[in-house]
């Protein structure tokens, strides 16, 4: 008996079940991410891509490059198949480590007819907002938490809050304390008198210049030097410093370089503070040494 083998393609199926195409030769993609291609990199940009939609690619095969916080490396690929669909195109900027940005399918089959993988999105997901901490309400455990209310009496009577026994909960002070206090007193409203309001001059806006006539360029920053802006700026922002200073009287030092000077030694202050500083620092590591030594055969008697 004889076996015959047939290859029913996407194209018969249709035509026999009268199924939808998108349905029936639909191929599930594998997912191409945003590789880390440096220990310190967590986003980047795609510079351009080498391979286009439709492209066969052999193992080694270099996709595109990508410019991370310090240079522009290629990404290389270590599977094989065919460049289905390039989600993020040439000149993405900012795109986080981990975001899918294309898909691959096996060889021999419909790329076209490529879908998104399961459980995968264009974009990272966004971490989950921490609910803020509620506030406590301290005027609840403060002895002498006063009220809007009990504040405008108090100010328009000319009363101290500590003139009035609070009978609330820990001494707090009542609408109605303050009403009993003041009918006791048999107080009148205090006249209060506005404040002169100052006259501010004017000031007069010089006229925006338009973009079509401003003498400057806007160039975009590289991610290099995005970087780093950035480590500058946490370096002076995370990390605590400190300061010393001290006065020095450096009067033979500049007598002493004018000296050099004339015979032609333009030797700058800045010199001569490295210098002090290099030899202070042999002078202190010399004698941390010896005492180092005197404690070592201390210990050894």
């Amino acid at each position: 008996m004889f076996r015959f083998l047939t290859r029913i393609t996407c194209h018969d199926r249709i035509l026999r079940h009268g199924l939808h195409a998108s349905r029936v030769c639909a191929v599930k993609g594998e997912a191409v991410k945003m590789p880390s291609l440096s220990p310190t990199m967590s986003e980047g940009t795609i510079v351009n891509w080498y391979k286009k939609e439709g492209d066969e690619i052999k193992a080694g095969d270099v996709l595109c490059d990508i410019q991370t916080d310090k240079a522009v490396v290629g990404f290389e690929v270590e599977e094989e198949g065919i460049l289905a669909k390039i989600l993020k195109p040439d000149n993405s900027l900012n795109v986080a480590l981990g975001s899918l940005i294309a898909l691959m399918v096996e060889p021999g089959v419909d790329w076209k007819s490529v879908e998104m993988p399961e459980g995968t999105t264009t974009t990272t997901d966004k971490p989950e907002a921490v609910s803020a901490p509620t506030q406590v309400d301290t005027h609840q455990s403060s002895p002498r938490s006063i009220g809007p209310a009990v504040r405008n009496l108090l100010t328009a009577h000319g009363i101290l809050p500590d003139d009035v026994t609070g009978t609330g909960p820990y001494g707090r002070l009542t609408k109605g304390d303050v009403l009993d206090f003041i009918k006791l007193k048999n107080l009148k409203a205090v006249e209060i008198k506005p404040e002169p309001v100052q006259k501010v001059a004017k000031v007069v806006e010089a006229p925006k210049q338009s973009v079509e006539t401003a003498h400057y360029v806007d160039v975009a920053v590289s991610s290099m030097r995005a970087t780093i802006a950035k480590r500058l700026s946490e370096s002076k922002r995370s990390i605590p410093h400190a300061y010393a200073t001290v006065d020095a009287d450096l009067t033979a030092l500049l007598a002493e370089r004018q000296k050099l000077k004339a015979h032609g030694l333009n030797i700058s202050v800045n010199n001569f503070v490295i210098k002090a500083v290099g030899l202070s620092e042999q002078a202190m590591g010399l004698q941390l040494h010896n005492q180092f030594l005197l404690v070592h055969s201390l210990g050894t008697r």
